[in-house]
């Protein structure tokens, strides 16, 4: 019986070439789609860890801001490192604000009995944990009787105070359960680009002096920057820099110095001012009297600008790290501060005429009502 020849079954050349030219295609579309959504992923978490850095260091700063002048009447002794309740200090156009203010530390415990307060007198505290307090320390009884620490003793939970600070009568009888708070004076301040690592906030308790450096508490922060409404005729009411019939507004906002411009290319460079305008009107310098008295300043606005940074192992002053997907402007007016584009340290590229940085930033504004401006 003759049985047929069946052909073999294939693909001929051309068809092989044309059905690999279009798994080609369909693999390099898919891997562009892969490469384009991981890039943004990466861009999208430094963004939020930027914005998260910001926002660590505003609630940091807005908590011991907030409580400036607790219980410190003017013209009282201070804990050492504060003069004043409040001292501004600005740094200049394109330079770090810093700020030291008196501020509750903590809750050391509370009065184990009822307690006429007198010059001298004595206190017994429900607890008194060694090491927590050291003589010259100030104390305020609910911000209303502020005294310095003369003695202690941490076995019978007693400390011994000055002369009553402040406009309290005495003698005058505080309840058991009255909480005994310390007060310290903080310094914010931020470290710049030579430091190693770079761009820290830092703080410091007490004086500067030897041995009692600031400690850096948040990695990334390129500037902090403070403007200040005013009370100055103390009549209850923010004083109006512009003359503006509305009242007081963001103008009102006192920095130290006018806004700088900012290099050409000035579109380049965002405004990071609530008002949306870059230059100061009205007061150009704060007042001595902000430093004076607490009641002089009502409000506190503070901007901090936070910038991605590289992994640790990169994290210093030399590093050349920079993300060259990011190719937005980073210049921008931050209060009476012009920042331009990163500057590479010494012994890296040189940015050409245009290029951007590769730096992301970012800037957090706030305005934070002091606690106590009613003394």
């Amino acid at each position: 019986m003759h049985q047929a020849k069946h052909k073999d079954a294939g693909f001929t050349l051309i068809e092989l070439m044309v059905a690999m030219a279009g798994f080609a295609l369909v693999s390099l579309a898919a891997f562009s789609v892969l490469s384009t959504g991981q890039r943004t992923a990466v861009a999208n978490d430094q963004l939020v860890k930027v914005q998260q850095t910001a926002r660590l260091a505003l609630d940091l700063m807005t908590r011991d801001i907030r409580m400036a002048g607790y219980g410190t009447p003017s013209g009282v002794p201070l804990p050492a490192g504060c003069n004043t309740p409040l001292i501004p200090t600005d740094g200049g156009a394109g330079g770090d604000d810093q700020v030291s203010v008196v501020t509750v530390d903590q809750v050391i415990g509370r009065l184990a009995v009822p307690t006429p307060l007198v010059p001298g007198n004595v206190i017994t505290l429900d607890n008194l944990p060694p090491g927590l307090m050291a003589v010259n320390d100030v104390i305020t009884l609910d911000g209303v009787f502020t005294a310095f620490v003369t003695a202690k003793d941490e076995a019978a939970k007693t400390l011994t105070l000055s002369s009553p600070i402040g406009s309290t009568t005495s003698p005058r009888v505080f309840l058991a359960t009255t909480s005994v708070i310390r007060l310290i004076c903080v310094t914010y301040s931020v470290n710049g680009a030579g430091a190693n690592p770079p761009f820290q906030l830092m703080r410091r308790v007490g004086a500067q002096a030897p041995g009692n450096a600031a400690i850096p508490i948040v990695d990334g922060i390129e500037t902090i920057q403070l403007a200040y409404a005013l009370d100055t005729d103390n009549d209850g009411q923010i004083d109006n820099q512009t003359g503006s019939v509305v009242g007081s507004d963001c103008l009102d906002f006192v920095p130290n110095l006018p806004a700088p411009a900012i290099p050409p290319p000035a579109p380049a460079a965002a405004v990071q001012l609530p008002c949306g305008v870059p230059a100061a009107v009205g007061t150009a310098a704060i007042p001595v009297s902000v430093s004076g008295n607490p009641t002089t300043a009502r409000q506190v606005r503070l901007t901090v600008v936070a910038r991605a940074i590289p992994p640790a192992v990169q994290y210093s002053n030399t590093s050349c790290w920079r993300d060259t997907t990011f190719t937005g402007a980073s210049a921008m007016i931050v209060e009476n501060t012009a920042l331009g584009e990163p500057t590479p340290p010494a012994g890296c590229p040189a940015l050409a005429a245009g290029q951007p940085s590769g730096i992301r930033r970012r800037a957090l504004t706030r305005v934070i009502s002091l606690r106590d401006t009613t003394n």
